[in-house]
């Protein structure tokens, strides 16, 4: 099974249980949904520690233990958001360069894309031709596995000067989209599903909550819950 970590926000001991359950059950994976860092409350020791155990974690682990970037990661590879400490930076630099964690846009599981806030239906239209001819060998129409398809294209536009699309930010989230953000910035008032099951963090829900085939998990800060997906 694969088991879900939204947005940790420095809660170290969180990621620090996982350790525990990665060793005691070998079918287990984990997969951390990004923003990891920033916070209106813990310091940056906290961050830096939470880093520190998913660090190891991936060490010990390897592929068992997956990375997806929030925007609060991207904030610190030269797009800064609302939470940024200019103390992270130093730290951030060093974190996003390391191949340990190989940070990821979106992961498939079951079927099932992850992402850290979601892709929308009007953010895919907008961009769907420029990831197409990009990305010629990924195949797209006629393609029952597309969504497998489509994290593909995604993690690889992350390693190119495309990755500036995930930056784009909609009016409800404080940018200047008047439709919907990126896979790290859409709001759930934002999302108009695109046909498959997705799983998301980003915006706080009080528990996790399913609506229209979108699974919201961002809920630490109200209730410790969590999803699992088979693998």
């Amino acid at each position: 099974m694969l088991k879900i970590i939204p947005d940790l926000h420095g809660r170290h001991w969180i990621a620090a249980k996982q350790t525990n359950e990665l060793r005691s059950d070998s079918s287990l994976s984990i997969c951390y949904l990004g923003d990891i860092v920033d916070s209106k409350t813990l310091l940056n020791v906290d961050f830096i520690h939470c880093y520190d155990i998913i660090a190891a974690q991936k060490a010990e682990f390897g592929d068992r233990v997956i990375c997806l970037l929030g925007n609060h990661e991207m904030s610190y590879d030269g797009f800064p958001c609302s939470g940024y400490r200019a103390g992270m930076q130093p730290h951030m630099s060093i974190i996003l360069k390391d191949k340990l964690y190989d940070w990821k846009i979106a992961h498939v599981a079951d079927g099932t894309l992850i992402t850290h806030a979601g892709v929308s239906r009007k953010w895919l239209d907008r961009h769907f031709f420029e990831i197409k001819n990009r990305f010629p060998e990924i195949k797209f129409v006629g393609n029952p596995d597309w969504v497998y398809n489509l994290a593909e294209a995604l993690n690889k536009i992350n390693k190119t000067h495309l990755k500036e699309m995930f930056c784009e930010v909609g009016y409800k989230r404080g940018g200047l989209r008047d439709d919907a953000g990126s896979p790290l910035w859409c709001d759930k008032s934002e999302m108009v599903n695109i046909g498959i099951k997705q799983i998301v963090g980003h915006t706080p829900v009080p528990e996790i909550t399913e609506i229209d085939g979108v699974t919201y998990t961002d809920c630490l800060t109200t209730t410790e819950q969590f999803i699992y997906v088979p693998i």
